[in-house]
C-alpha cells in the first residue's frame, strides 16, 4: 500500500460504514411501513387487540422513519468527514513532497552534472528515485533532464514527470472518489454501485 492509499481506503471504510447503516434502515423503514399500512388506523370504537396491533405499527412505523432520516443526515455529514480525511492527505502529500536536502542523493547529483548519461541511464535514475520515494533527488534529475532535452524527447518526457511530482496527482484521485461518494449521499439508488464504480480507482490509488 502506498503512503497515499490509506486515505483513499479510509474514505472507502467511511462510505461503507455509512451506506451500511443508511441499508439497514431503509429495509427497517420499508417493513414499517409495510406493517403500518396493514393496520391503517381508524376512527370510532377498535377492539383492544387490534387498537393495540394499530399502534405498535404506527409506533414502529415513525420509529423506524426517524432512523431512516438520520441515516441520510449521516450519509450528508459523511462529505463533512471526507473534507478531513483529504486536508490529512494533503498535509501528508506536501510532507512527503516538499524538497529535503537530507534526501540528496550526492552520487546521483555528481552523474546528471557530468554530461555522460544516456537518455535510458536519465530515466534508470529517475525511476529508481520516485520508486525508492526520494522525490527530492527525482525532481533534481527532472530539472537536469528539462535543461538538456533539445533534440531528447525522453528527457523531455522526465522533465514532465518531475513536474507532476507535488501530489497533485494523488488529489485528483482522491477528490474523483469524493464526487461519487457525494453523488451517492445525494442519490441513495446509486450506492448499490459504490464498490462497482470505485474498486479499480481505490485498487490504482
Amino acid at each position: 500500500m502506498s503512503d497515499f492509499k490509506k486515505y483513499a481506503c479510509e474514505l472507502n471504510e467511511l462510505a461503507n460504514e455509512l451506506f451500511d447503516n443508511y441499508n439497514k434502515a431503509k429495509a427497517e423503514y420499508d417493513r414499517a411501513e409495510e406493517l403500518h399500512r396493514k393496520h391503517p388506523e381508524r376512527g370510532g370504537m377498535v377492539e383492544a387487540t387490534k387498537a393495540a396491533e394499530i399502534a405498535e405499527a404506527k409506533a414502529k412505523y415513525l420509529s423506524a422513519q426517524s432512523e431512516l432520516k438520520e441515516a441520510e443526515t449521516r450519509l450528508i455529514h459523511g462529505n463533512d468527514s471526507i473534507i478531513s480525511i483529504r486536508a490529512a492527505l494533503e498535509k501528508s502529500i506536501k510532507s512527503a513532497y516538499s524538497a529535503n536536502p537530507e534526501d540528496v542523493d550526492n552520487n546521483v547529483i555528481t552523474l546528471i552534472n557530468s554530461g555522460i548519461l544516456s537518455d535510458d541511464e536519465y530515466i534508470d535514475l529517475f525511476n529508481k528515485a520516485v520508486n525508492n520515494g526520494n522525490t527530492t533527488t527525482a525532481r533534481l534529475i527532472a530539472a537536469k533532464a528539462d535543461e538538456n532535452k533539445n533534440n531528447r524527447p525522453l528527457l523531455g518526457l522526465i522533465a514532465e514527470k518531475g513536474r507532476s511530482l507535488n501530489g497533485s496527482r494523488e488529489l485528483s484521485k482522491f477528490d474523483d472518489l469524493s464526487e461519487i461518494y457525494y453523488r451517492c449521499s445525494h442519490n441513495t439508488a446509486m450506492i448499490p454501485y459504490w464498490e462497482e464504480l470505485t474498486a479499480n480507482m481505490i485498487d490504482a490509488f
